[in-house]
């Protein structure tokens, strides 16, 4: 199939604009059976029904702590939902 980018343009193919399929990095290399994402799952099974609005009322330096600036590039982790152990 071919799309006509205006008259006298050549066409793109639709298959030309498509990214290649990627494993996906959990996939890569066993990472699943690694001690440190077993961790994580362990992690995640602790923190699973934790309220961010909790999080934020236990932590008054929370936005200070879990924010960096990296040249022009701001991050605020703050409003995610991660604690220092995630990190």
């Amino acid at each position: 199939m071919r799309i006509e980018a205006g008259s006298g343009q050549a066409g793109i193919s639709v298959q030309e604009c498509r990214r290649p399929a990627r494993t996906p990095i959990f996939m890569v290399a066993g990472i699943t059976s690694t001690a440190e994402w077993q961790a994580l799952r362990r992690h995640v099974d602790e923190i699973r029904g934790v309220h961010l609005r909790d999080l934020l009322a236990a932590d008054p330096h929370r936005g200070e702590r879990l924010a960096l600036q990296m040249a022009d590039c701001y991050v605020d982790y703050s409003r995610n939902l991660v604690t220092d152990t995630t990190l």
